[in-house]
């Protein structure tokens, strides 16, 4: 069917109402200065050339994401994503760091081990424990060594600064490098022995939750 130029772009903004405004606005402007380059004469000719109104309206919906024949594409993801999330199975719950799917019942054959090593793995246990103690009360005792031979350094040098100086100098210098070397390994000292503590009790923890529960802790 052929169509005089304002036949065909009355068609056209009817078919395309679902367009925004300004885009409706482009796409009508963009035909109308195809069938005014054609001229007056051969508006028909133009129209036949275009091919269908039809195909011309689906073509613009599709390119501007909408169904020619629904709703616009985004609404039909949103739907088909809503639909997909009600049918994805719920995510085991975490309760006090561990998931429930990993929960398994008693492991019989860990359970057996652990009592049959148990004048094994035991001392070991309590042997690691104090020597971690014995780490941390050696260690304060060399920091509190180093700080009040330091201290004293200082003092005695203070005061050898009035009798001998040169000894008095070299007792402040002795004294100040004690208390540089205290604030040096004051820390390390004190989170070696932290880490060595907590290394051990995350290990006791471990071995009680495999043996017990099962599964892995949830990271």
């Amino acid at each position: 069917m052929s169509y005089k130029r304002e036949e065909f772009l009355d068609k056209l903004r009817s078919g395309l109402n679902r367009l925004p405004a300004d885009e409706l606005e482009n796409v009508l402007s963009y035909y109308n200065e195809i069938f005014l380059d054609a001229g007056e004469d051969r508006e028909e000719e133009t129209a036949e050339n275009l091919g269908s109104i039809e195909d011309i309206i689906r073509q613009i919906y599709a390119e501007n994401g909408i169904e020619p024949d629904g709703r616009p594409t985004y609404m039909v993801e949103e739907l088909k994503q809503q639909q997909d999330n009600m049918q994805t199975p719920p995510q085991p719950p975490i309760y006090r760091g561990y998931t429930v799917k990993d929960q398994q019942p008693v492991n019989t054959s860990r359970l057996i081990l652990l009592i049959v090593l148990f004048p094994l793995w035991l001392p070991l246990l309590i042997v690691s424990f104090v020597l971690t103690i014995v780490f941390f009360v050696v260690g304060f005792v060399i920091e509190i060594a180093l700080i009040a031979g330091g201290v004293s350094l200082i003092v005695s040098g203070i005061i050898e600064l009035f009798r001998i100086p040169p000894i008095g100098v070299i007792s402040i210098g002795a004294g100040l490098m004690l208390c540089a070397v205290f604030g040096l390994s004051f820390r390390a000292v004190f989170k070696g022995s932290w880490k060595l503590f907590a290394a051990a009790i995350n290990k006791l923890v471990n071995i009680a939750h495999n043996t017990f529960v099962g599964g892995e802790p949830v990271v």
